[in-house]
């Protein structure tokens, strides 16, 4: 009778709790929607500016002058060309479009007195027309807007700015994920809410918020730090934006590059997760803060994971807790996101417990018992995620995995492991099929990505073993890697970390003083810690000046080639990391009997970790390397890294400087290009079959066809590397070239597509199965 009272009180509050949060999240929801219909309504109400109206211009420099046709500027006048009066501007998001012929380099625009994010924008020659985004958090009164030249003359024919839709949904996806925040802290501090593990899943969610809150917070700014590959992955999201926005679905050809030219680094490096920030820069989102977006949910995914992936291989949250503070603020991880800005690497990272913790899942299995349903899907799901991130850490990790097999020869001939590890390949390959065939496709052809030797010894660009451990971490940009020859000095951090270190130390002591006898969960535990420690220490000795590199080069020519692929051995301290760090963890959970010593032993390892970070965060936000990046204009599209993916022969400026049709007996009336789509009208004369080579950079599947549907011949035009299209001799009329992906692509995004169908649909099928009926 007691209990039965007892659980009578306890439910009408239960249901006040829920009824009480689900009225809270109907009236976000409320208020959300209100805004974005008031934010519409705004948008709709202002009125766009004609920038080169006689009114709006207020002066104007010597050799510059307004007439019926716009405003020029004549060759040779140099400094602030035009100056227009004050605008104003409603709060809103805006498309500013300047139409105009001649331009250069040189040419900028860009607004003074105000806090518009837009930065300077650039009106090369011969683009004819430039659109970007400006996006004004407050209404201004006193806003210029000032063009400057060095040099080159230019003639304005309009400058418009229209306000943009695009407002509405970047103020929806702000105060979205504001409430989600409140709402995530609210339900962890306010106990007579339900939380799922209750006390216990309280703390593990508080300390991952914060995990992934530390790791993120220099990137709380209104700017970003230009770091190494920052420039590169940032004209990857913008292009996958320009792609998606030109009908591409997966994007191949990234429309963005060479100043339009396009780039097929969709093909050669997975974006998949990508498509998130680019998704936001559709809904009118600034780049960079697309870009801190997506450091957020990088982090968050790896806090989360690593977390998950110990806690399922301890059973122990306090030292899963550990492992995913140590993992996610370590001094190579950090280096990667703040000095590298290494976007498809620490996405990489995000995938590498799971790859272990699946295959620990299938080799731990007893002799002679049934494979489990889905065994091989979490090693499945972290070799997709790393083939379609980066692929040097795939191959790093497949390496080792073979290593493991090798180790635990006589567990992998078991059928209950051997056919789940072949599931996790097959697996891992229909998924990113979609990736992986066009990957292939391309490279049978003729690239810079096959050019061996481009990089020099890799041994050269090894770390001392006194830099891998440090205590302090300087993560400026300023600082790059160099080779042995040049020692340390000016190199940027290209360590781990001491907690790494102390934590695999701390498997090492709590090895030896270990009291037998030992349960049988001590006996695992101390294999899966062994194996860290003795795969992490032959990491860092790869990673060092240490390992002789050349030797493996000298063994065989592919040898030396993937040596080559490589380029820096340190990549290799992120596996290391997760090694020695797993390690720290068992330790953690063998010294329970002594919790006085595991705490402090946690402690420890958490406060040195603080230590380091935050050495590495102060050293990120001193550095003067600051750049504004809210759209495209901010962004060089000819800074395409080690050009890879090029025709092994071509020349990115020559490329790039090409900007309209050329032709061989034959005229182009009219053109133009959206996209990887351009559209020609062109007159061939009678005597001769003609040839035009449009500003597209060649790639195969290229194709061209008339009016009448009939196909062109394509093919590289030797001078530029661009597309060039066979028309016949008397013809006069539209050409139309654009990327058509063969078939065999399409059939591989449909079996993707179709896997990931068919293996949502069993695991349904399995839930259901598996769940209790009540009759």
């Amino acid at each position: 009778m007691p209990t039965t009272v007892a659980t009578r009180r306890r439910l009408p509050a239960a249901l006040r709790a829920r009824l009480l949060a689900g009225l809270v999240l109907l009236a976000e929801c409320l208020a959300l929607l209100i805004g974005f219909a008031a934010d519409r309504a705004h948008t709709a109400a202002t009125p766009s500016v004609i920038l080169l109206a006689d009114r709006m211009i207020s002066r104007v420099g010597e050799q510059a002058y307004s007439g019926y046709d716009g405003f020029t500027v004549e060759e040779g006048c140099t400094g602030e060309v035009m100056t227009t009066n004050w605008i104003e501007m409603p709060a809103g998001m805006y498309n500013l479009t300047v139409a105009y012929t001649g331009g250069g380099d040189d040419v900028e625009i860009q607004f003074h007195n105000s806090d518009i994010e837009m930065g300077c924008i650039r009106l090369p020659a011969d683009t004819r027309a430039v659109t970007v985004q400006a996006y004004v958090p407050t209404a201004q009164t006193q806003a210029t807007l000032v063009v400057n030249t060095e040099g080159s003359g230019i003639q304005l024919e309009s400058i418009v700015l229209e306000p943009s839709q695009a407002y509405g949904w970047f103020r929806l996806l702000r105060r979205f994920f504001l409430l989600l925040v409140l709402d995530f802290f609210a339900w962890v501090w306010v106990r007579r809410l339900p939380f799922p593990g209750g006390r216990r899943g309280r703390v593990t969610a508080l300390s991952l918020g914060v995990i992934t809150l530390l790791a993120t917070l220099p990137f709380l700014t209104s700017n970003l730090v230009a770091g190494h590959d920052l420039p590169f992955h940032l004209n990857r999201i913008e292009g996958l934006a320009q792609g998606l926005a030109g009908g591409q679905f997966p994007v191949r050809i990234q429309p963005f590059w060479l100043e339009g030219n396009g780039y097929a680094v969709s093909v050669f490096y997975g974006d998949l997760f990508l498509y998130i920030p680019a998704a936001l820069r559709l809904l009118g989102v600034p780049l960079q803060t697309a870009y801190q977006f997506y450091v957020f949910l990088a982090s968050l995914a790896t806090a989360v994971v690593s977390w998950w992936c110990a806690r399922r291989m301890f059973g122990d949250d306090a030292a899963a807790l550990c492992v995913s503070a140590l993992y996610t603020l370590s001094g190579y991880r950090l280096v990667d996101v703040y000095t590298r800005g290494a976007v498809g690497e620490y996405t990489a990272l995000i995938f590498l417990p799971l790859v272990c913790y699946g295959l620990w899942q299938i080799l731990r299995q007893p002799d002679g018992a049934r494979a489990r349903p889905l065994i091989w899907l979490p090693a499945a799901v972290g070799y997709a995620g790393l083939l379609q991130s980066h692929l040097l850490t795939t191959e790093m990790a497949g390496a080792f995995t073979l290593l493991l097999c090798l180790v635990c020869v006589r567990r992998v001939f078991r059928r209950n492991t051997f056919f789940p590890l072949l599931k996790v390949v097959g697996a891992a390959v229909a998924a990113s099929a979609w990736y992986l065939v066009p990957l292939f496709d391309y490279m049978r052809g003729d690239f810079k990505v096959h050019s061996a030797g481009q990089y020099g010894g890799v041994g050269r660009m090894g770390a001392f073993p006194a830099q891998m451990f440090g205590l302090f971490f300087d993560a400026s940009p300023e600082l790059t890697a160099t080779n042995v020859d040049m020692g340390t000095v000016q190199e940027m951090a290209i360590g781990v970390g001491t907690a790494v270190l102390l934590a695999a130390a701390l498997f090492v002591a709590v090895r030896f003083l270990l009291e037998e006898p030992l349960a049988e969960t001590e006996h695992k535990l101390l294999r899966i810690g062994g194996l860290g420690l003795w795969f992490g220490l032959l990491c860092f000795w790869m990673s060092s000046v240490l390992f002789p590199w050349h030797a493996v080069e000298s063994l065989h020519p592919v040898l030396a080639r993937l040596c080559t692929i490589l380029q820096y051995p340190w990549r290799l301290e992120g596996l290391g990391t997760w090694f020695w760090v797993l390690a720290g963890g068992c330790a953690l959970v063998l010294l329970r009997r002594r919790s006085s010593w595991r705490l402090g032993a946690g402690a420890v390892l958490c406060v040195v970790t603080l230590v380091t970070w935050g050495s590495m965060s102060q050293s990120y936000l001193a550095t003067d390397i600051v750049e504004n990046y809210y759209s495209a204009a901010a962004l060089d599209s000819v800074a395409i890294s080690g050009e890879e993916y090029l025709p092994a022969d071509a020349d990115r400026y020559v490329i790039a400087d090409s900007q309209t049709p050329i032709t061989v007996n034959a005229e182009v009336t009219d053109w133009s290009r959206q996209g990887v789509r351009v559209e020609l009208q062109v007159t061939v004369s009678q005597q001769a079959d003609g040839a035009v080579t449009v500003p597209l950079l060649y790639y195969p599947y290229y194709t061209a066809c008339d009016d009448a549907g009939n196909p062109l011949a394509v093919d590289s035009d030797p001078d530029t590397w661009q597309v060039r299209v066979a028309v016949p001799s008397g013809y006069s009329g539209g050409v139309t070239v654009s990327f058509r992906p063969p078939w065999f692509w399409h059939a591989a995004e449909a079996c993707s597509a179709l896997f990931l169908l068919a293996l949502a649909g069993y695991a349904v099928w399995l839930h259901r199965r598996r769940a209790p009926t009540l009759c």
